[in-house]
């Protein structure tokens, strides 16, 4: 294995190497290994995020659907196991599944409709759903 030096960064490099590990260059730019692709350098290349719009809504409507439903089964089980219910922290609680609902439908306004929110959608409804059970269950 010789070295020899990159014709572009002028580092040494392997000539075994297809193409330098400092810059990118190809070492052999005329050789078949290189048909049909472009030089882009690897070093100095940026990173692009590409930015979705409505994900950080479909995030926040998974987050409060389960912060929702998770209070919304301690409020049930304590509901039914004690017999009381305070409806003002029902109601408190009631703004979880909401807020998920809401920030669901705001992400598929904006075109976002992957699964996160879905999930929050989904479990917004659930937990809205456990919350009017319980208020039905525990005034009867």
């Amino acid at each position: 294995m010789a070295l020899i030096n990159c014709s572009e960064c002028d580092k040494e490099i392997s000539d075994k190497s297809a193409y330098c590990i400092n810059c990118g260059c190809p070492l052999f730019p005329h050789s078949n290994l290189y048909d049909n692709q472009t030089y882009v350098p690897v070093s100095n290349t940026p990173i692009v995020y590409k930015h979705i719009p409505g994900k950080g809504f479909g995030v926040a409507s998974m987050v409060l659907g389960i912060i929702g439903l998770f209070f919304s089964l301690i409020w049930f089980l304590i509901s039914i196991s004690t017999g009381i219910s305070d409806f003002i922290i029902m109601i408190v609680l009631f703004l979880f599944p909401v807020l998920a609902c809401i920030f669901s439908y705001i992400a598929i306004c904006k075109g976002y409709s992957s699964g996160i929110r879905r999930v929050g959608q989904l479990l917004g409804v659930l937990s809205a759903i456990i919350l009017i059970v319980g208020a039905f269950v525990i005034s009867i």
